[in-house]
């Protein structure tokens, strides 16, 4: 194993009084944050004035992922001392339509490593997985089972490396990573349908804990969790699954 680099994590894990509904999500948790901390675009990927004409083309470092009642704030590198400095349990906030109070806050800090492995690591998507555009999307609803499989693996690779470059990592070697038992999803972002993926892959990559990948990542999207180092497990998907 060669070790890249460490990446400081923070995780924060909200729960609320009174409960949310069902129709509460990560969006609504990113937009809460956001107005209350319109100044730092940490928090939003948009100017200081909080207006998407000012919107910031980079990996987010600050990501909201959300599971039932649950909230969940990770912040990566310049991310992470934000989420220090709030003092959750003062915190009101309006989640959708709901005001609410932060009942409880769970904090998990620590310094994530990166490395080369000298054989592959599995992981799981805890969230969809969102790794095609509509112009990919059309290639890859037309083609074969096998071209879809290489497309997808090809996707995982950049999407990978490009969260890693977002964290300011540098991959020296060749990235391995391969998608298996994969299954369609359909998902949705901002009131478009998109096609997401469940399921696992492996890579000749440690990456941070708490890792998003692929589009819309800070909507929650994506997010990775480490299962157990394996050798090369021969891809899986569904060879009709095609619709959203």
């Amino acid at each position: 194993m060669r070790i890249l680099g460490e990446v400081d994590v923070v995780r924060v894990d909200l729960r609320f009084t009174p409960e949310t509904s069902h129709e509460i999500g990560a969006k609504h948790l990113r937009g809460a944050l956001a107005s209350r901390f319109p100044e730092n675009d940490l928090f939003h990927q948009h100017g200081t004035d909080g207006q998407a004409s000012g919107l910031a083309y980079r990996y987010p470092l600050i990501q909201y992922r959300w599971d039932g009642g649950t909230g969940e704030i990770v912040g990566f590198t310049a991310g992470a001392q934000p989420l220090l400095d709030i003092p959750w349990l003062d915190l009101d906030l309006r989640l959708g339509n709901h005001e609410v109070l932060i009942q409880e806050a769970r904090l998990d800090m620590g310094r994530s490593p990166v490395a080369v492995t000298d054989r592959l690591l599995r992981y799981r998507f805890r969230t969809p997985w969102i790794p095609l555009n509509q112009e990919n999307h059309r290639f890859y609803s037309r083609e074969k089972h096998e071209d879809r499989m290489e497309r997808l693996d090809k996707l995982l690779t950049n999407h990978i490396l490009a969260a890693l470059q977002g964290l300011s990592i540098r991959f020296p070697e060749r990235l391995y990573a391969a998608v298996c038992r994969l299954n369609p999803t359909p998902s949705r972002y901002k009131k478009v349908s998109l096609l997401g993926f469940e399921g696992e892959f492996v890579a000749n990559a440690l990456l941070p804990r708490g890792l998003g990948i692929g589009k819309t990542v800070s909507h929650g999207y994506g997010a990775i969790e480490r299962i157990t180092p394996v050798e090369f497990a021969k891809p899986e998907i569904s060879p009709d699954s095609t619709s959203e």
